[in-house]
């Protein structure tokens, strides 16, 4: 019976260490290195929906963790994290599609110029 305690004991532990996941305080700072990636992105000018969703639940997060609501501060954090990633995402997106009109615009213009056009040579004499 005693072995059958400590067994219960030690499954119980394992799994409420699997269950942590990582402290809120890591999972906090990923989703502060995220946001700092899709400001290097432009995710302020190319994607401002998403990065100020991901501001606002990163500030929750940070939030919940002052008020000692490890679960919930956690969660807030990987969802900032996915938001700021999403965020980065949208703003390469944009600019890419940006990048993509003006070659096609350039490449309309330049098709729209007449080709010279070459007089036949003269007929020799």
């Amino acid at each position: 019976m005693q072995r059958l305690r400590w067994c219960l004991a030690v499954c119980a532990a394992f799994a409420a260490a699997c269950a942590s996941g990582p402290s809120p305080r890591d999972q906090i700072a990923a989703a502060e290195s995220a946001m700092r990636e899709a400001e290097r992105a432009d995710a302020q000018t190319y994607a401002t929906a998403e990065w100020n969703n991901a501001r606002e639940t990163l500030a929750d997060a940070k939030h919940a963790a002052e008020h000692d609501r490890e679960v919930q501060a956690r969660r807030l954090a990987e969802l900032a994290e996915a938001r700021a990633q999403l965020a980065s995402a949208r703003s390469r997106e944009a600019q890419a599609r940006r990048s993509l009109e003006n070659q096609q615009e350039s490449v309309d213009r330049l098709e729209a110029v007449p080709a010279p056009v070459t007089p036949p040579p003269a007929p020799l004499p």
